[in-house]
């Protein structure tokens, strides 16, 4: 049984004691079954997040492009980013899953220090398929470290 099936039956213990009458609870250990209750359901999301953000269903079902896709339109959507996806010869894509697996936590990994250090307001993540290197760029107008460029070989 997986960590946030196992904290849901435990959230749900947890409320069956408050809604059950015959014990008659205490309304200071209600109030604190509840509080531990929704301590439960926030670490559950909490663990949820981040199982989702250290292997994203989307990479193993549909690929690289639409991982890193997802990606960008997340660093869209919970921060004041610009951000945007520049895909060359995407049709040239051979890249195995275990490269791609890779070039999506280096994708992760600088946009989640871009995001918390270069204080960017704009980045752009350039994908170009060839036919034997994939190059990737990563380029923000923030302070600090510039990531240029990374080939990898796609066989």
């Amino acid at each position: 049984m997986y960590t946030v099936q196992r904290l849901w039956i435990t959230a749900n213990n947890v409320k069956k004691l408050l809604c059950n009458a015959a014990f008659e609870i205490a309304l200071q250990m209600g109030t604190e079954l509840n509080n531990i209750k929704d301590t439960i359901i926030n670490i559950s999301a909490d663990a949820r997040k981040l199982s989702l953000a250290l292997r994203p269903g989307i990479l193993d079902n549909l690929g690289l492009v639409p991982a890193i896709r997802w990606l960008v339109y997340e660093l869209n959507n919970e921060s004041l980013i610009k951000a945007e996806l520049s895909l060359l010869n995407e049709q040239n894509n051979k890249l195995d899953n275990e490269r791609g697996i890779h070039l999506f936590r280096i994708t992760q990994e600088a946009l989640s220090n871009m995001r918390r250090h270069s204080e960017a307001t704009r980045v752009v993540v350039t994908l170009e398929f060839n036919q034997e290197i994939t190059r990737m760029k990563i380029w923000d107008n923030g302070k600090g470290f510039l990531f240029r460029d990374l080939n990898v070989h796609s066989t």
